[in-house]
């Protein structure tokens, strides 16, 4: 049975695996980042991008990359050069070889277009090793590929990879900014139900006609909807209340009889919201008693 599996890099981004539960930050989690990410190119662990962007990418913290990185660091997997933003995993090589002299002769350009540093000359040497015992037909490939040799930069390269290294920080720098303002963004504070007294007292203010009782007794019935909306502000449900029927009491009847018939559903439906409102201990039977939307006042003023 083989020892190796292949991992295609297009995984990250497929729907189905990225609707799965993410991975939380740990070391492992960023070992397996690191080796099949989509940063990663023909070079064995040899490639270029940042912290910010691998965070993002996996959706973590810049801090709990760190420290995940960090776990990788102190076992000697991974070395990183943050300024040049290049990263390299030194027995990459060693684990996924070549398959033939022809890959190695690609390398050239790919390890080319990688920033110049300290960490890319120790990858180089390091590389070219490991190629080297694998036979003389990869040795070969390998001359082929730096045939015109490996040459650390000149003052002006460094100083434009400088520039290009500054403005990747700055860009990180205001990403993490804006990151920091959306956090801090103030939210909407939580609804809260208010009660009979803060209902009176609002109406009075108002000078309205609404019934302080029913309209309580109407959106604790519901559930505190309007419509098919949670309420978010009780007060301008009170202001609505206002101009329409529910103001005024019971609608208008054609006849006494429909009147006396309407009123008696009313009485017993207020009945039962009374008995809900003492048994949730929202009020005590005696309080009750003494509101003015309770049944018994209705009844005496019908």
């Amino acid at each position: 049975m083989s020892r190796y599996r292949k991992i295609e890099v297009r995984l990250w981004s497929d729907e189905k695996f990225r609707n799965l539960t993410p991975m939380k930050p740990s070391g492992q989690s960023l070992w397996l980042f690191l080796l099949t990410g989509p940063h990663t190119g023909i070079i064995p662990g040899l490639f270029r991008t940042g912290q910010a962007a691998m965070a993002e990418e996996l959706g973590w913290t810049l801090e709990a990359f760190r420290e995940a990185f960090r776990e990788a660091f102190q076992e000697g997997m991974v070395k990183a050069d943050f300024k040049a933003h290049l990263i390299w995993l030194p027995n990459a090589v060693k684990h996924n070889p070549p398959e033939s002299p022809n890959v190695v002769t690609a390398w050239g350009k790919e390890f080319d277009l990688l920033p110049e540093c300290g960490l890319k000359d120790e990858a180089f040497d390091y590389i070219e090793q490991e190629i080297k015992g694998l036979g003389e037909a990869f040795a070969k490939a390998f001359a082929k590929a730096f045939a015109k040799g490996y040459r650390k930069a000149m003052p002006n390269q460094e100083q434009e990879q400088e520039q290009e290294q500054e403005q990747e920080q700055e860009q990180e720098q205001e990403q993490e900014q804006e990151q920091d303002k959306r956090a801090a963004a103030p939210t909407r504070p939580k609804f809260q139900k208010p009660n009979l007294e803060e209902v009176h007292a609002y109406c009075a203010e108002r000078k309205n006609s609404v019934d302080p009782g029913r309209w309580l007794a109407y959106y604790e019935s519901n559930g505190w909807r309007v419509g098919r909306n949670a309420m978010k502000d009780w007060k301008a449900a009170i202001r609505t209340w206002e101009g329409n029927e529910f103001s005024k009491g019971s609608p208008s009847t054609t006849s006494a009889a429909s009147s006396l018939k309407h009123d008696e559903r009313e009485t017993e439906r207020l009945e039962a919201r009374v008995r809900e409102l003492i048994a949730s201990g929202r009020f005590t039977e005696a309080e009750a008693r003494e509101n003015p939307w309770h049944p018994r006042h209705k009844v005496a003023t019908s």
